[in-house]
């Protein structure tokens, strides 16, 4: 009887008949990606829905996101040093960072449309 790996490799296709470019959604962490979508609709209650696709200043989206992993790494320094504060009074810094950064990658796309 063939393990559940090789089983596995009978049962799907061969992966390296696909693109080899194409891309991976299956390979993007959810967990992750969920605190940046939860990022985005914390700021569509707040600001709109669609505020952000109206085009923020680029230098403005890169400081959000330069603020936030300095507020980060500042929280981990203090973390590594014995501070445990409550973790629900913390912002998600790195879903901030992570919606700067599709944002960017948005109007990036958009420039090369």
């Amino acid at each position: 009887m063939p393990t559940k790996k090789k089983l596995r490799l009978m049962l799907e296709p061969n992966p390296n008949a696909r693109r080899r470019h194409a891309p991976r959604l299956d390979l993007v962490p959810s967990g992750p990606l969920r605190r940046v979508a939860k990022r985005f609709g914390d700021g569509a209650e707040q600001w709109g829905r669609d505020v952000w696709r109206a085009g923020l200043d680029v230098d403005d989206a890169l400081n959000h996101a330069t603020v936030h992993l300095q507020d980060y790494a500042d929280r981990l320094r203090r973390f590594r040093a014995g501070e445990r504060p409550d973790p629900r009074l913390e912002e998600d810094d790195l879903a901030a960072v992570g919606w700067a950064a599709l944002v960017l990658m948005e109007y990036q796309d958009r420039e090369k449309r």
